[in-house]
């Protein structure tokens, strides 16, 4: 019996310390107030967790990480509110050293500072000829880390690095992307060697139509959050033969958010960088501003389609003619989904500007309703 269990103890599980119990003390906590959730980017990228930016190829994702990190580590505002500054760290695991040299350049010329304004508290560091491969499968297939693992915390410690921007997942992550358990670990790894920095991991999106993210569903669900970058609107999956080919406008949807709404924002290429198609950031008025936005295309929408393209819209949203989805159809969006214009037309209908009214009658006589607009906004 001896022999069995000193057998048992050798070759069975590790033992491991006694777990530690801490759940939440409510006594301690019902005098006071849960802290404010930290953000390194407003509502885009939240201090703690890893965000996950996500597109096809060839279409600026790295660029808009490198954008981001400038941004940040400036305390500069891009695309939203920036709170503070913050000490960057990226690794480029796809571009050289002097592509990506060359490209801030045309950043820093883009926020108006030379080169050494990034030298305190931006860590830009190519792994384009070398392996950065943070966990991978030993020779029994089970994943591991490897010793860049350590090589990144120490980093993120040498540094003060509280913003970690990672590029890209396939070079880093050498486990099977579907598999959900490999997938759930990873993540966690990279929340538990990074000291409360905020992630963000680019990746590459999968190549099935409609697909967002390559590889297994765990990926968005251990991320707290997930952008997506594209060269069409989000509502826009399938696309007619005849329709103009995707030009220099990126889109870049909030697609996952645990602890904000979704958002979305364009930009258009020029001289190098992306550049917002509103300054709204620095203000602190993003969401004001795309709220006139959607409502003045809702408008110009309605007004094209009811004197240049016959059509009657309504605000019914079961109808074929509903407008925001006839806006949508005939590519008068410019950028905004049909939730976006959705809500503009009701805040148009409560404010008066736009009125449901008989435009006409069915065959059998009875009224037929459409959306018109209201006669002050006629005459502007």
């Amino acid at each position: 019996m001896k022999a069995a269990e000193t057998q048992e103890s050798k070759f069975g599980p590790p033992t491991v310390d006694r777990f530690e119990r801490h759940p939440l003390d409510w006594r301690v906590l019902a005098d006071g107030e849960p802290p404010a959730r930290d953000w390194a980017l407003e509502h885009w990228l939240g201090m703690g967790h890893v965000t996950i930016l996500a597109a096809l190829g060839g279409l600026g994702k790295t660029l808009l990480a490198q954008m981001i990190g400038s941004a940040l580590a400036l305390g500069r505002p891009f695309i939203d509110s920036v709170p503070r500054t913050r000490n960057v760290l990226m690794w480029g695991a796809e571009d050289d050293h002097d592509e990506l040299w060359r490209r801030e350049c045309d950043i820093a010329r883009f926020l108006g500072v030379g080169l050494e304004a990034f030298a305190k508290s931006f860590v830009l560091e190519s792994f384009s000829d070398r392996d950065c491969t943070l966990m991978d499968l030993d020779l029994s297939g089970r994943l591991c880390w490897t010793p860049m693992l350590d090589e990144l915390r120490e980093q993120v410690a040498d540094y003060g690095a509280e913003v970690v921007i990672l590029d890209n997942s396939a070079r880093l992550f050498g486990g099977k992307e579907s598999d959900r358990n490999q997938v759930t670990r990873f993540v966690a790894e990279l929340n538990g060697n990074v000291r409360g920095a905020a992630v963000l991991l680019v990746a590459h999106a999968g190549r099935a139509v409609g697909s967002e993210y390559s590889g297994s569903t765990a990926w968005e669900n251990a991320s707290r959050s997930r952008m997506f970058l594209s060269d069409r609107p989000p509502d826009a999956k399938i696309f007619d033969a005849t329709e103009e080919a995707p030009g220099e406008r990126r889109y870049l949807s909030r697609r996952k958010a645990n602890y904000a709404s979704r958002d979305l924002r364009a930009f258009h290429f020029e001289n190098g960088v992306l550049v917002p198609e509103t300054d709204a950031a620095a203000s602190g008025l993003v969401g004001a501003l795309l709220d006139r936005r959607y409502e003045s295309i809702v408008l110009d929408g309605l007004r094209k389609l009811s004197t240049e393209l016959g059509q009657q819209p309504t605000d019914a949203s079961n109808s074929p003619a509903f407008l925001p989805r006839l806006i949508c159809q005939f590519s008068l969006g410019e950028g905004g989904t049909q939730r976006d214009l959705s809500q503009a037309m009701r805040r148009l209908m409560v404010d008066g500007r736009l009125r449901r009214e008989v435009v006409g009658r069915y065959g059998n006589r009875n009224p037929r309703f459409g959306l018109v607009a209201a006669q002050s906004e006629c005459t502007r």
